[in-house]
């Protein structure tokens, strides 16, 4: 049996970090008594201890005791060591108030080695910096200064085209139809994202989105953002959407908003205010409150081969109905005027990779209005881009839905693949007096290819719901070159 020994710190500034250190620990950083073979994982320990906690420099040895004879442990800690301040070298522009946080580093904390490993991995989850060499510390007066190497990256956007059409052959008006995507980030330095989304192609109809977040302000973990979005559905109904809220980032990019929405609905069309129908829509203003995680953990930001993504979002609030000035308010006898809404949505992908050059993803997400009592213009949107492939994003609407896609990625360049892919679910429409069920399915295949002038893209899905049989007549086209600048 291996003999136990005492350790004995001989240095006392190692006896008072020892004794510092295992306070905050609760627990002894070195046994009472130990072995010979215990010793490689004892000193381990302690050093890994010691250099995440200010003392980098820390050493270990095992020596004699010159009065026992026997073996001590001979603790040197070193100088203690503090953050001082991010150096960025290369052209890319960030401001260190949000890479202090962003990289877990505070000004004058001790010196954590944890930390410093970590940099350059959480740098490479920023889209719009490059690394040009790893980060480096310099030590100088009982301070490190950690250095950056970093270039921009064109990771700004533009995509769109808009077209005039005749409107009126006898008064000679025309329409303007087309489609504009602009997206930008970090254009202030501070790492920010902001995006516009204007559509219109169909004819009286307008879509609008703009969106801007900030992250990590003030050289908190604490940010800002917003949304203000309106869609007007032909001469239907027009809706204005509002949303603020304080995101919470952690480990990277992930984060966990508390946030306020606004949503207001006009009816313009009072046909649409017939209770008889299947698409009866309301006035209405509705004020939720929220909260939303997000979690990304993926190997790139853009086009990443494993991984996961998580989001969950909880609202709840009220909602109130406007009577409509054309219409009688008789109309409107018997109706909840006001009633408390809860709001449900959730998310989960994967990232599979399966050969050298392929990989699969994997989605399925949930949404659901909770309570009854709805109106065709509050319901989700689930077709296109985001949900079933195959439709517009207006086509399918939903109080609740369960869907799920599965692609597979040939990868034959960065950022660049080939892809085959099938989405489907179940959606049901609990409105006001009517219900209605569906199993919608969306298939095809499409192309994505990084160029020099920024990301071409080609896709191609056709789309069936209520039993229609399948058209290539129906089939939807979307192309275009997204510029990067």
């Amino acid at each position: 049996m291996s003999r136990a020994y005492r350790h004995i710190a001989i240095l006392l500034t190692a006896l008072l970090c020892l004794q510092t250190l295992t306070a905050q620990r609760h627990q002894p950083l070195i046994p009472e008594t130990f072995t010979m073979e215990e010793y490689p994982a004892i000193a381990e320990r302690v050093l890994t201890y010691m250099e995440n906690h200010g003392y980098p420099f820390a050493s270990i040895s095992l020596r004699t005791d010159s009065l026992t004879k026997k073996p001590v442990i001979h603790l040197d800690t070193g100088v203690f060591i503090t953050f001082d301040s991010i150096v960025v070298k290369g052209d890319a522009k960030l401001s260190t108030s949000y890479l202090y946080p962003y990289l877990g580093i505070k000004r004058g904390s001790p010196y954590n080695e944890s930390i410093v490993r970590q940099i350059d991995k959480r740098l490479a989850s920023l889209p719009f910096v490059s690394i040009a060499r790893p980060s480096g510390v310099a030590f100088f007066q009982n301070k490190a200064v950690v250095y950056l190497y970093l270039n921009k990256q064109s990771v700004n956007q533009f995509d769109g085209y808009i077209g005039i059409t005749p409107q009126d052959e006898n008064t000679g008006k025309v329409a303007v139809n087309g489609e504009l995507e602009l997206s930008l980030t970090n254009l202030f330095k501070i790492g920010e994202h902001i995006d516009l989304h204007w559509q219109s192609s169909e004819r009286y109809s307008q879509y609008l989105d703009i969106s801007a977040q900030f992250n990590y302000l003030f050289k908190t973990h604490f940010g800002i953002e917003g949304n203000f979005s309106l869609d007007k559905h032909d001469t239907s109904y027009l809706l204005l959407h509002y949303h603020i809220g304080i995101p919470y980032s952690f480990h990277h990019r992930n984060t966990l908003t508390p946030y306020f929405d606004f949503r207001s609905s006009t009816v313009m069309n009072p046909a649409l205010l017939d209770f008889t129908s299947d698409s009866v829509c309301i006035d209405y203003r509705k004020r939720m409150y929220g909260l939303r995680l997000y979690v990304r953990e993926t190997d790139a930001p853009f086009v990443a081969r494993k991984g996961f993504e998580i989001e969950a979002d909880l609202s709840a609030g009220r909602r109130v109905i406007r009577k409509n000035s054309q219409v009688d308010d008789d109309l409107y006898d018997g109706l909840q005027m006001q009633k408390t809404d809860y709001r449900l949505y959730g998310l989960v992908r994967g990232y599979i990779p399966v050969w050298k050059y392929f990989s699969i993803v994997t989605t399925g997400q949930f949404g659901s209005l909770l309570t009854g009592n709805h109106y065709y213009n509050e319901l989700f949107s689930i077709g296109g881009e985001r949900g079933i492939r195959g439709f517009n994003p207006n086509d399918l609407a939903a109080s609740t839905f369960l869907l799920y896609s599965l692609e597979f990625r040939y990868h034959f360049m960065k950022n660049s693949f080939v892809n085959l892919f099938f989405d489907g679910g179940i959606y049901e429409q609990s409105l006001h007096g009517f219900y209605s069920k569906d199993y919608p399915f969306g298939f095809g295949v499409g192309i994505n290819l990084s160029v020099r002038a920024g990301l071409f893209y080609l896709n191609y899905a056709l789309g069936r719901q209520q039993g229609n049989p399948i058209s290539f007549k129906t089939g939807k086209i979307h192309f275009g070159i997204k510029v990067g600048f």
